[in-house]
């Protein structure tokens, strides 16, 4: 199953923060494409990205590739555009 993604920064500021859209799609179970990121929720490492692996050894916090995808996780929704900080927190 093919699917394509995006995941781009627009100038649009929120309280002059920066916005990130990303478009995440369902290509499995428990399987998803955020960009140019394999998400794999019940995989040992869920996301390969620089922040998830920063996150990962600092906190042991999930990156923002993972918490879109959380979001599509058991519904019947395979696809999702979501706007977030930039720089988003926990």
């Amino acid at each position: 199953l093919r699917s394509r993604a995006t995941a781009t920064t627009s100038g649009a500021k929120k309280g002059g923060t920066r916005l990130i859209t990303l478009s995440v799609t369902r290509v499995g179970p428990h399987q998803y494409r955020v960009g140019k990121w394999d998400v794999d929720l019940k995989g040992d490492t869920p996301c390969h990205c620089p922040d998830f692996l920063f996150r990962k050894e600092g906190k042991g916090l999930p990156c923002k590739h993972i918490k879109v995808c959380a979001l599509l996780e058991g519904t019947p929704t395979n696809n999702l555009t979501v706007t977030l900080p930039e720089k988003s927190t926990p």
